[in-house]
């Protein structure tokens, strides 16, 4: 019964950890979904930062150096501020991938551990079981030759006493007990 219940307490453990790794898989995927989206927003913003860049240099001619210098310094400054932000995100994002993917792997390891033992426990119970049914089978095997043997015995017993009544009925008929019965007594 205990290894029933360890078993059991095993492959509900075996079952967390299974449904552990298929969250991990699919939180790994969300990531990747992410990672995509990242990527192609920091293509965007390259390429917007790009086509503002072309765009601000059109407009340099004819204008100022100083009014040039402020605006689009200031716009740079916030493009690479957007720029850096999304790198973070996404160094951010490519450790989490590579945790989950670490995570994924030991769980992986476990369940297969996990699963090599469920197996071995199996074995083991289907020899138990099979131990089980030898014994019980020898155990009726016992049980009927001693029945047999307990048959006999009262048919040996209903023998004797049939000869014993026989015998005793012979003799009286002869007159050899009442000779011997009357010779012992006296």
């Amino acid at each position: 019964m205990d290894e029933i219940m360890r078993q059991n307490a095993e492959d509900e453990n075996q079952n967390s950890i299974h449904v552990e790794l298929t969250q991990a898989v699919g939180r790994v995927q969300e990531l990747a979904a992410e990672n995509e989206q990242l990527r192609e927003a920091v293509n965007e913003v390259r390429q917007h930062e790009n086509d503002k860049v072309n765009h601000q240099l059109e407009t340099v001619e004819g204008k100022s150096a100083e009014e040039v210098g402020q605006q689009p310094s200031r716009e740079l400054h916030e493009d690479l501020w957007a720029r850096k932000e999304l790198e973070k995100r996404f160094a951010r994002a490519m450790l989490q991938n590579a945790e989950l993917a670490e995570t994924i792997d030991r769980l992986e390891h476990i369940n297969q551990q996990l699963e090599l033992e469920n197996d071995t426990i199996a074995n083991h119970v289907v020899l138990y079981q099979h131990q089980r049914k030898l014994v019980r089978e020898r155990l009726r095997v016992k049980d009927e030759q001693l029945k047999a043997m307990e048959e006999e015995r009262t048919k040996t017993v209903a023998r004797c006493q049939e000869l014993q009544n026989v015998l005793v009925s012979v003799l009286n008929k002869g007159g050899v007990l009442k000779e011997y019965e009357s010779s012992s007594l006296a």
